[in-house]
């Protein structure tokens, strides 16, 4: 029992061994990388959001959900009605500036983001496909 508990441990260590001396490391790290830029991107929107929804003016009667309270106190900025409005306000800005600011960040974070999603949907359906078309005949 112990010698092939034994083999099988050596056999385990010798497989991952060859696993990891297969593996291209340039494309794994570069994974990692916008992993872990992603993640800092969402981190930091979290704790600036966490930090502004703190200032939010107190005694104001007009909630950011559209309704009018006599204790605005009592509102809740995690609501999940009031998931998508603009709750807080963040210094002195033009609209023109804050539009732009908007603007941009939708096309470089949401068209962007949309756009390295369409590729890595494309690689894995290419990849799919081709190994598909390899056992059995592809209908269209």
């Amino acid at each position: 029992m112990g010698s092939r508990l034994s083999k099988t441990i050596k056999d385990s260590l010798g497989e991952a061994k060859r696993d990891l001396t297969s593996i291209s490391w340039k494309g794994w790290l570069t994974g990692l990388g916008l992993f872990i830029w992603i993640s800092v991107l969402i981190a930091v929107a979290l704790l600036l959001a966490v930090s502004l929804i703190a200032s939010y003016p107190e005694g104001v009667a007009c909630t950011p959900d559209g309704t009018f309270s006599l204790s605005p106190d009592s509102y809740i900025n995690s609501n999940y009605r009031g998931f998508f409005q603009i709750s807080v306000a963040f210094g002195r800005m033009e609209f023109r500036y804050a539009k732009m600011i908007d603007i941009i960040w939708d096309m470089v974070f949401g068209r962007g983001l949309q756009a390295i999603m369409s590729f890595v949907s494309w690689h894995v359906f290419a990849l799919y496909i081709t190994t598909s078309m390899e056992t059995t005949p592809v209908t269209f």
